[in-house]
């Protein structure tokens, strides 16, 4: 059965998801070293995908022609560098979020000179 490649949209919104699931669940940095290993046989894994899951992809029902174009995705390496990217930009992006949301730790030297001042003033 053929199906149309997905648009420009559809990969970006595909590879959005991806690279959002994968810093929801803290994955960067095996993910990261996953794609930049397999970018540049990208297309060879692709197709060797395809061919090994194309049988079971059928049992997806409705749902085959996701299957067939998640594996297209990695057929080119753009696809691969641009998902690398976002994960990066988002995992950055959670650091930063962390950053400005936690509240500042006190040092031990800090939490001493509190108690010695409190100690003498009250």
């Amino acid at each position: 059965m053929y199906y149309e490649p997905p648009t420009e949209e559809q990969k970006k919104e595909i590879l959005e998801k991806i690279a959002r699931l994968i810093v929801e669940k803290e994955m960067e940095a095996p993910a990261i070293m996953f794609l930049e290993t397999i970018k540049p046989l990208s297309f060879m894994g692709s197709q060797l995908t395809l061919f090994t899951l194309a049988p079971f992809l059928t049992m997806l029902g409705e749902h085959e022609e996701k299957g067939y174009n998640l594996i297209r995705l990695f057929e080119k390496e753009e696809n691969v560098e641009y998902l690398l990217q976002r994960i990066e930009t988002l995992s950055k992006e959670k650091e930063a979020s962390k950053e400005r949301s936690a509240p500042k730790k006190e040092s031990a030297m800090t939490k001493k000179i509190k108690s010695f001042f409190k100690k003498i003033f009250h």
